[in-house]
């Protein structure tokens, strides 16, 4: 059954985006505290809260073939590169509460948090 509801909802997400409604209902405040207040049933059916599972370091594989990428050679990132990285920024942006840009060093003043996860 949850399997079944998981996929149900994502089809209807798919659709209604699909359709060009998505936007207007995303944006649409009225919609957004109907889809905030069924949260809590949601996590119920759900039964993992939507976190991923976490695992010890016990459980790593230390043997497990990792996948990698070739370090960037495009002019923007040679040019972080120069000066250090103090140009660039993250930014989070999209469907958040607060969009905004982080420089590397805010970045590195945030607290450390570990999760082993698959």
């Amino acid at each position: 059954m949850k399997r079944r509801l998981f996929v149900a909802s994502s089809l209807s997400a798919v659709g209604l985006t699909g359709c060009g409604v998505g936007n207007a209902l995303t944006q649409n405040q009225i919609v957004h505290n109907i889809l905030s207040s069924v949260d809590v049933l949601n996590h119920g059916l759900i039964g993992t809260r939507g976190m991923a599972k976490e695992y010890t370091d016990a459980d790593v594989d230390r043997n497990f073939r990792l996948n990698g990428f070739d370090t960037p050679s495009s002019a923007r990132y040679i040019g972080y590169v120069k000066d250090k990285f103090a140009a660039y920024r993250l930014v989070v942006d999209g469907m958040v509460d607060n969009k905004q840009a982080f420089t590397v060093a805010q970045l590195r003043a945030m607290p450390l948090f570990t999760q082993i996860t698959r």
